[in-house]
């Protein structure tokens, strides 16, 4: 007997479907992989969702090998779970881990703001300013968008920091980051606190002052953790990533 898929599977299912072709990879089984994580970094597929091995090499198009394979690393990297019954599950993260996630990130993100006021040139300057300026367009409700520009512009700062053992820990950390849940850009009033927050970094990286940049990047992140926190005394729902 065939189980049908539930709403919330049918909605991560449609998600990963809506993504387009698989990109290039060393194997099918790669290429599945990178886009579950891709699929999870950006909010696609969410803490509590539920992947069957079937229904996703429907989704995808391709043998269920490749999936089985692809399951398998998400589960070996701690992403997923598998569930009670048939399936793997997207994984909650407790209390005190999304605790752990936040204090590492300011660490790090701090870090990457810090040297990126030593070493960006130009072009690392434009795009930070090209991105804020996108960023502090976006209407309030555009929590979505907002999410996908804060992203871009961290990547930014990772990447004009110049410091590889830094951005491969950073690139470690976002598959926990991703394990939060749904942005933290649905709180009332945290977009405009955002733009004001990453304004403050872009000047400090701007005028080259590495310890204010540092500074500037922590009190970011320490702020998209206030937000969660407020989110989850008001709605319940613990989760909530910047």
């Amino acid at each position: 007997m065939t189980t049908q898929p539930g709403r919330a599977e049918t909605s991560a299912l449609e998600a990963l479907a809506a993504m387009g072709p698989l990109g290039p990879g060393a194997s099918l089984g790669e290429a599945v992989f990178e886009r579950l994580r891709e699929a999870l970094r950006a909010g696609r597929l969410r803490p509590g969702d539920r992947l069957r091995e079937e229904e996703v090499a429907a989704a995808l198009s391709v043998s269920r090998t490749p999936v089985r394979e692809a399951l398998g690393r998400m589960q070996a990297r701690d992403l997923m779970r598998r569930g009670g019954g048939r399936g793997h599950v997207v994984r909650r993260l407790e209390a005190a881990e999304r605790e752990q996630v936040y204090a590492m990130r300011a660490v790090l993100e701090g870090a990457a703001a810090g040297l990126a006021a030593r070493h960006a040139g130009p072009a690392d300057l434009a795009l930070l300013e090209g991105l804020h300026a996108r960023f502090a367009a976006l209407p309030g409700a555009a929590a979505g968008e907002a999410a996908e520009l804060n992203r871009a512009f961290h990547d930014a700062l990772r990447r004009a920091a110049g410091n590889p053992w830094l951005d491969a820990s950073l690139e470690a950390l976002a598959d926990a980051i991703s394990l939060l849940g749904p942005t933290t850009f649905t709180a009332p009033g945290r977009h405009a606190e955002a733009i004001g927050e990453h304004g403050a970094i872009l000047e400090a990286v701007r005028d080259g002052r590495a310890e204010a940049a540092e500074a500037a990047g922590r009190r970011h992140i320490e702020a998209a953790h206030a937000a969660r926190l407020r989110l989850s005394q008001g709605e319940g729902e613990g989760e909530g990533r910047a």
